[in-house]
């Protein structure tokens, strides 16, 4: 790689699919890379499993908040900078959610994601499930 390309940065997954890599591992591929000139970051993807539709983390679940607290601490011990991935988005269909996005209530107003109420109630006219597989 080195005989072809300059590379400055790297940046290390420390999560996705809620895996997260132990810290050993973590500090031996950041040695390595370091060995080598290059500068290591960390990086976040915020999935819970990409094989069931890119199933996402429902921030209204305390569960899930917790979890993704523990991933940016964990992320945070290794590296002073930490890139979240462009999965930063939810795909969340609870009863809570749907509440939430309908009433413009909670953490939901900034997500990038649509809020439009007409959507979720065609959804649930049409007599379509809201849920997702697990």
């Amino acid at each position: 790689m080195e005989k072809h390309l300059k590379v400055s940065k790297m940046y290390l997954e420390t999560h996705r699919d809620k895996l997260l890599v132990e810290s050993d591992t973590l500090q031996k591929a950041k040695g390595f890379f370091e060995e080598r000139g290059i500068r290591t970051a960390g990086g976040i993807t915020l999935t819970v499993d990409e094989r069931n539709r890119f199933e996402t983390f429902c921030y209204s679940d305390p569960a899930h908040r917790s979890w993704v607290q523990k991933v940016v601490e964990h992320t945070a011990r290794h590296f002073d900078e930490i890139i979240l991935d462009d999965f930063y988005f939810t795909s969340c269909k609870s009863e809570v959610e749907i509440r939430a996005r309908e009433s413009g209530a909670g953490p939901t107003t900034a997500w990038p994601c649509s809020t439009k109420r007409p959507a979720i109630s065609s959804w649930r006219r049409r007599g379509r499930s809201t849920r997702t597989s697990r």
